[in-house]
Order: C-alpha cells, then structure tokens, then sequence
C-alpha cells in the first residue's frame, strides 16, 4: 500500500561522545479510516515504512542516513479514532563500529612503489645500446658490453626505475603464543629470505623486514610482520658474459677489463667476469615466524 510521511518538525539534537538526532512524523496510508480495519492495513503500513516506501516530496521520507548518522530505529503509535495512522519518532545515532578482527586472523596492507637505482650496467644486454660517432670519422663507437656512461676510467652509470614491493601481515595470536622463544625466533629472523614458496613468491624472493606488536588485551597481541619482495632473474646477460641467474636479493657485480677495441685501435672496458653474491641466508617464515606460507 502506499504511505505519505509528514515531518512535526520537532526535531531534537544531542552532541556527545554518542551524539543523537530525533525526529517526529505522521504517517498516513492513502485512505484513512474511522471505522474497525483489519489487521493487515496496520502490517502493511509498518512493511512500508520498514522499506523505505513512504515518500515526501520535501524531506524524501524518513531517510536511513542524516549526515554521518544513520537510522537506529522508528518508534510507531497508532492514533486514536484513525485506523492505518501512525505517530512515529525516528532515532538517528553513529554507525557501528566495525568489530576488532578475531584472535587468530590476519589483515594485509601492501605498498608498491618504483624504486630508483643506480646500474652501470644495461640489464637488457649490450644489444639495447646504439652507439654514434662524430661526423666524418670512419671508425664505429666503442663497444663496451653494456657499461653505461664510461668516462675514460670508470662507468659512472644512471638511475634505473624499478618495480618495489612491500606487504605487513599483521595478525592477532593468543597471549599464549607471546614467549619469549617466539620473540627470540622472530628477530633472528629478521635478514633472512623465504626458503620455500611464500604467498605467491618463489623461493628466496622475500626478505623479512622486521616486526612490531602489541597488546591488545588481556588475553591477544597483535603483531605485524613488514616483508619487502623482488624477483628471481635467470638468463642475464652483461656484455659477452650470458646464462647469469640470481635469486631476488643477491647482489651482481661486474669485474671490467680494459683492453684495446680489435676493430677500433681504441682502449675500452667490457665486462670480463660476473659475480652473484648471496647475501642473506633463507629460514622457514611458517617456522619461524608463525606466518602462514
């Protein structure tokens, strides 16, 4: 059935912690009685207002929301000698909390950001480097393996864009779990890359940050675990050095050797070795961290 919403305008306001609006109306079906109705015409106006399907033109009914506030509830009185007419204050109050997360859950945050770095060396191989001459000169520019900005002595190189992700899995464990053993293990672990497949990354890609936590209550902690991951890279190549492979947080470096050009007659470097240095040891995050993988 169809409903009409009229505003009292007799409106009340409490600003505290909780604060609280109420509002007066009077609502009426399309046709009002006098006489004994049956019961479903009072169901039914209650339905209507309980689904939004009251309508005014001016104030769009009782709305759910009134700024920031939203409907708690619409107290009804049925008035006396007009069967299917109603009296009715609705109760606006701040939204629900939302609920702190259970004990033994888990919230991820991520940040990916491009990270800039110096490379004197093009990742894309000697072959992404065209070289010009000046005018009038017969002899091709010096190839130097893909050394980036050489300067007669050294490679000074330039910034290079790259991809940078880090995530915090931040969970919420029983007091219980708090030993200091836990503890202990987690900042042992701190260095140190996944030594098996870790959300989604292979072996050896993510490093462990570190980690903060603290008490919730008495009876959780919350803590969260800071990760920084990068990519394994197979089938490197730098100069005439090919079928280099490090895992994400090795550090490559390159020995050069300074010899004369075959074709030019011109003293240049070129990369003559290549070296994967393992810099951090790789632990069991499940183990060590009781993360799960």
């Amino acid at each position: 059935m169809s409903i009409t919403v009229h505003e009292l305008y007799r409106r009340k306001r409490t600003f505290n912690e909780s604060p609280e609006e109420t509002r007066e109306y009077i609502i009426t079906p399309a046709a009002v009685h006098t006489h004994s109705a049956d019961s479903t015409e009072a169901n039914d106006v209650e339905q209507a207002l309980a689904s939004g399907a009251g309508t005014n033109p001016a104030f769009g009914g009782i709305n759910g929301m009134i700024g920031s506030l939203v409907l708690k509830s619409v107290d009804m009185q049925e008035m006396e000698g007009k069967i299917g007419c109603w009296e009715a204050t609705a109760t606006w109050g701040p939204a629900k909390k939302r609920d702190k997360p259970a004990v033994n859950t888990e919230e991820i945050s991520f940040d990916i950001t491009p990270q800039t770095v110096k490379i004197t060396q093009n990742p894309n191989g000697s072959s992404a480097t065209t070289g010009y001459i000046k005018a009038g000169m017969s002899e091709e520019p010096n190839d130097y393996g893909g050394g980036i900005g050489y300067n007669g002595k050294t490679f000074d190189g330039c910034d290079y864009v790259v991809p940078s992700l880090s995530f915090t899995i931040t969970q919420y464990i029983p007091m219980t779990t708090m030993t200091n053993s836990f503890v202990k293990g987690i900042a042992d672990t701190v260095g140190t890359v996944n030594d098996a497949s870790f959300r989604g990354h292979a072996a050896r890609e993510v490093l462990f940050m570190g980690a903060s936590g603290s008490k919730r209550n008495d009876d959780e902690y919350q803590i969260s675990f800071k990760f920084a991951a990068q990519k394994n890279a197979s089938g490197v190549t730098l100069g005439s050095i090919g079928g280099i492979s490090k895992t994400g947080w090795d550090h490559l470096w390159v020995y050069y050797l300074e010899q004369e050009d075959a074709n030019q007659k011109y003293m240049t470097k070129a990369p003559l070795m290549a070296y994967v240095e393992q810099l951090y040891v790789s632990r069991s995050f499940p183990t060590y961290l009781g993360v799960t993988a």
